[in-house]
């Protein structure tokens, strides 16, 4: 077994595939119904869970969870390595400390069944690395009758699988930082050369234009017009490329300078309201927004027509709440429209809606033709999902 996940778990695949592959194995093995996966970091606090919700057809997807999630517990609160089964008079656990020993039935009286809907759970803890700690969890599995070799079995396989789980975690990161690191240095040379070039024409133009008269100043108008319209999108190109690694104490402050931006170089009339002093957004979910605010000030400019907007953030009925509405000519189709909706007719911005999807949210959009649309964006406030 540990053979086979070692072949899988090859630097340079999808972490999320890798990890993948290594549940469906372990919950083929001990005939489990279901499996996932909780993982902390040691050195910010954050969780996440990782969950194949169905064997038949099965999609990892990953959510970050808050520390008052009840499945941190199972991270601190909990034996390394144990296997619980529900039993007419309560739970009866096996349990195995880091090091493969088994724990006296003394030291476990007092644990309750971590996932109250199953009837027995088979978790494997392991490390990767020196910051992250995980439990791997199994649900209603059909152990043999020596369930303390089958124990000690499944923690051994996954001593052996977590470093190599680890390496290509790393690989990932570091492949995606000097990619970000690249577009960085690439969005930079857009800056000092091809647009400052552009906006040193523009200038040329211009002087050209004031001397001009008649037919001559109508074209240099045009041609004026031409070059600051690039001049945006190269900045818009840019900004997209450059990595948006910003926290919740960031976010509301970042949104307020980009509007603040686009007002200035667009001459659209944009005001950013916030409802709240600060958020508890996770850091992930904080770059996907900026990212779906950005695309959105673009397509404003870019098709909408419209003289004026407002971006709004705020929360409601447990979920965070962003708000782009506009007057101008709005989408070809009147009325409100959630995702599955505009999915069905094909409509709505398809990198707002692959942006949402990744934090887990929903969106809808109403539009009155001739007279505006709003964009309305909600994300549960316990975190986000993205599949992989």
């Amino acid at each position: 077994m540990a053979n086979d996940l070692l072949s899988k778990a090859q630097v340079g695949n999808r972490f999320s595939a890798v990890l993948q592959d290594v549940l469906l194995e372990f919950a083929q093995v001990f005939r489990s119904e279901s499996v996932f996966e909780v993982v902390g970091q040691g050195t910010n606090g954050r969780t996440f869970k990782w969950e194949i919700p169905s064997l038949d057809a099965p999609a990892i997807r990953m959510k970050e969870i808050s520390p008052s999630d009840r499945w941190c517990e199972l991270l601190s609160a909990y034996p390394h390595t144990f296997f619980m089964r529900r039993t007419h008079g309560g739970s009866s656990i096996i349990a195995l400390d880091e090091e493969g020993r088994r724990l006296d039935r003394s030291q476990l009286k007092h644990y309750d069944m971590p996932v109250p809907e199953a009837d027995s759970v088979l978790v494997v803890g392991h490390e990767m690395g020196r910051d992250w700690t995980g439990r791997m969890v199994l649900l209603n599995v059909r152990l043999g009758p020596d369930r303390e070799h089958e124990l000690r079995f499944a923690q051994g396989v996954m001593h052996q699988i977590a470093p190599a789980l680890y390496s290509v975690y790393l690989f990932r990161a570091y492949r995606s930082r000097a990619e970000a690191s690249e577009r960085a240095r690439v969005a930079r040379e857009l800056h000092d050369g091809a647009i400052q070039a552009l906006i040193g024409i523009e200038m040329q133009v211009d002087v050209l234009r004031r001397n001009s008269n008649g037919d001559a100043s109508a074209e240099l108008d045009r041609i004026q017009g031409l070059l600051r319209r690039e001049v945006l999108n190269l900045r818009e190109l840019m900004q997209s490329m450059r990595p948006v690694d910003i926290g919740p104490h960031q976010f509301l402050d970042f949104i307020a300078g980009l509007v603040e931006r686009f007002c200035r170089d667009t001459g659209i009339a944009v005001r950013f309201i916030s409802e709240m002093e600060e958020v508890t957004l996770p850091a992930a979910t904080c770059s996907e927004l900026v990212r779906v605010v950005q695309e959105g000030l673009v397509n404003i400019r870019k098709h909408s027509q419209a003289q004026s907007a407002v971006v709004r953030f705020g929360a409601q009925n447990g979920s965070w709440k962003l708000v782009i509405n506009d007057d101008g000519k709005g989408f070809p189709f009147t009325g409100r429209l959630n995702m599955s909706q505009l999915d069905g007719i094909r409509r709505g911005p398809a990198v707002i809606k692959e942006r949402v999807r990744a934090v887990g949210g929903d969106m809808v959009i109403e539009s009155t033709p001739g007279q505006g649309s709003r964009l309305e964006i909600t994300v549960p406030q316990k975190g986000f999902e993205s599949y992989g």
